[in-house]
């Protein structure tokens, strides 16, 4: 299981970033992650406009379907450029996918995911790593890769992370639900 990485950028500026194969063309990859459907298939909130509506400077709402009361947010995007990256935010955080075509692949077509989200508070680690991990295990699986049941698993991943990256990147749990 590949795990994210969690690196301090600035006084109040953490990153968990992870690099991920998928299966598929960048085009397709994309797809997977940034079409209606796709989006659905992986991301934890819903959102308005739609992704395939983007445009930079577009204001973005999430809503949280299945948990009637909680929040969703607001954020924006601020890149946008198919079928190579977006960059948008949630909230304080800021959420980065960038697609590359793997042209080492041997004959099916294959891409490399960079996923990354800057968080604003260091005790976020664990839980937004645990959390962003099973997102993108679900965007692995639905561009037809291999996820192991681990991967899904959101209690063992944040137990797995509060190891990983310490107690310091542990003080923010989740919300009792």
């Amino acid at each position: 299981m590949e795990s994210f990485g969690f690196q301090q950028l600035s006084d109040q500026s953490w990153e968990l970033s992870g690099v991920y194969a998928l299966p598929v063309s960048a085009e397709q990859a994309w797809n997977a992650a940034l079409s209606n459907d796709g989006w659905r298939a992986w991301f934890p909130a819903s959102v308005k406009p739609a992704p395939e509506q983007w445009d930079v400077g577009s204001s973005l709402s999430y809503a949280f379907e299945d948990h009637q009361g909680l929040d969703g947010g607001f954020g924006e995007v601020r890149h946008f450029r198919q079928p190579a990256a977006a960059e948008f935010t949630w909230g304080p955080d800021m959420i980065r996918c960038e697609f590359f075509e793997d042209d080492d692949a041997a004959s099916a077509p294959q891409t490399r995911l960079r996923f990354s989200a800057t968080l604003d508070e260091q005790g976020r680690g664990a839980r937004e790593g645990a959390g962003w991990h099973v997102c993108v295990a679900s965007l692995r699986e639905a561009a037809g890769g291999e996820v192991s049941p681990e991967e899904k698993d959101w209690k063992f991943l944040f137990a797995h992370y509060q190891e990983l990256f310490g107690p310091e990147a542990s003080t923010v749990l989740p919300p009792e639900s």
